[in-house]
């Protein structure tokens, strides 16, 4: 193993332990995501773009006052985007979106079993396929399900059942 490789699982190590990788995999903090890999740290600023295809477990790290972060995966897919100005995640089942305080907009499309958090998000667009829970307390969000039944929206206040009987909203209107 060469001294570049040994730096970088150093730095791979400390991140795990220090608990800010979310899943063991390559952390490339100055290069930004690389194809195929199932961790991506963006970097303070950058905006960043995650595809993992059909692999599972597939996690991106852009809560650094990032521009805009996306991440296309399919189950226990991670996106961490507090605070980013968007974010964009295609995730499957129990997978988790976090999009507190997101300035402009998070759009998240999710799975069975599925978390997202949009405390705080100055828009939060989420669709859910199977049962979901949603935590919008002082943020403005809509959740379409296919069975509202299925879904949970936790406001912090007044929720709103629209019209079309598979949307919930707080804070914002119905479409």
């Amino acid at each position: 193993m060469n001294r570049g490789a040994i730096a970088q699982l150093v730095v791979v190590l400390a991140a795990a332990a220090s608990g800010s990788m979310l899943v063991g995999a390559c952390h490339h903090a100055s290069r930004g995501c690389k194809p195929g890999e199932s961790f991506c740290f963006c970097a303070e600023g950058a905006s960043c773009a995650q595809a993992c295809g059909g692999a599972a477990g597939c996690a991106i790290h852009c809560a650094n006052r990032n521009g805009s972060c996306s991440i296309a995966g399919a189950d226990s897919c991670t996106a961490a985007c507090q605070g980013a100005a968007d974010c964009h995640a295609t995730c499957g089942r129990n997978s988790t979106v976090a999009c507190q305080y997101v300035t402009h907009r998070c759009d998240a499309e999710v799975g069975e079993g599925s978390r997202v958090h949009c405390e705080g998000a100055a828009e939060c667009d989420v669709a859910c396929s199977g049962g979901c829970d949603v935590d919008c307390p002082g943020g403005h969000c809509r959740v379409t399900c296919t069975d509202l039944a299925t879904c949970r929206l936790a406001c912090g206040g007044a929720e709103t059942t629209c019209a079309d009987g598979h949307t919930k909203t707080c804070g914002v209107a119905c479409n």
